[in-house]
C-alpha cells in the first residue's frame, strides 16, 4: 500500500513541478507566458524548478520578468507516506508538500541568458528516463524555444561543460531573485 501511495504522490508532485503556469497564485502570472524552466532534482533533498515568465505583449510590464520557484519536499513526503501511523490516518490520497514562490527579475539581467538559450543546439546530451541515480538537472524552453529540453546527471557530459556552467549561472540569478524577495 505504501509503495502505491508513494507512486501516486510522486506522479502528482512531478506534474506540479512541470506545470508552474497552472499553479496558484494565478494573479502573478496573468498576461505572462512561460519561456524557460530549469530544474534541480536532488537525490537527497527537495526537487526544485524555476520557471521564467515574460509579458505576452512587448509593451506590457517592460523591464520585468517573473520567476516562479516550485519546491517539493520529497524527503519529508517519503517519510510521511511510509509511516504506519500516517497510513492509518490518511487512507485517501495525500497531497505532496509543495511550496510556490514568485519574484520579479529584471529583463536586463535575463536578456543575455534568453539570447543564449535561443542559440543552444548541436550535440545535446540525450534526455534520460527517471531512472537516473544522483542529482538531476535540466532545462526546457517554451514557445520559440520549445525544441529545447535536456536533462543530465550531476556535472553532465564533459563536452557540455560550458553550457552546464551557463545554465548554473542562470539558475543562480533566479535563486538570488527569489531570495531577494524573501
Amino acid at each position: 500500500m505504501a509503495r502505491e501511495a508513494w507512486s501516486q504522490m510522486e506522479k502528482r508532485a512531478l506534474w506540479t513541478l512541470e506545470h508552474a503556469d497552472e499553479l496558484s497564485p494565478r494573479e502573478a502570472i496573468l498576461g505572462k507566458k512561460s519561456q524557460l524552466r530549469l530544474w534541480e532534482y536532488s537525490s537527497r533533498g527537495p526537487f526544485r524548478t524555476w520557471t521564467v515568465f515574460l509579458a505576452e505583449r512587448s509593451d506590457a510590464e517592460k523591464g520585468r520578468g517573473l520567476v516562479r520557484e516550485v519546491v517539493w519536499n520529497r524527503t519529508a513526503d517519503q517519510s510521511r507516506v511510509t509511516s504506519k501511523t500516517e497510513q492509518l490516518r490518511h487512507r485517501s490520497k495525500t497531497a505532496p508538500s509543495i511550496r510556490v514562490r514568485d519574484a520579479e527579475v529584471a529583463l536586463e539581467d535575463l536578456a543575455p541568458f534568453l539570447e543564449e538559450a535561443t542559440r543552444l543546439s548541436g550535440p545535446l546530451p540525450a534526455s534520460r528516463e527517471n531512472d537516473i541515480q544522483g542529482d538531476r538537472f535540466g532545462i526546457e524552453g517554451f514557445g520559440s524555444m520549445s525544441y529545447l529540453r535536456v536533462e543530465w546527471q550531476d556535472e553532465g557530459p564533459p563536452e557540455w561543460a560550458k553550457t552546464v556552467t551557463w545554465i548554473s549561472k542562470l539558475r543562480a540569478l533566479l535563486i538570488a531573485s527569489i531570495k531577494d524577495r524573501a
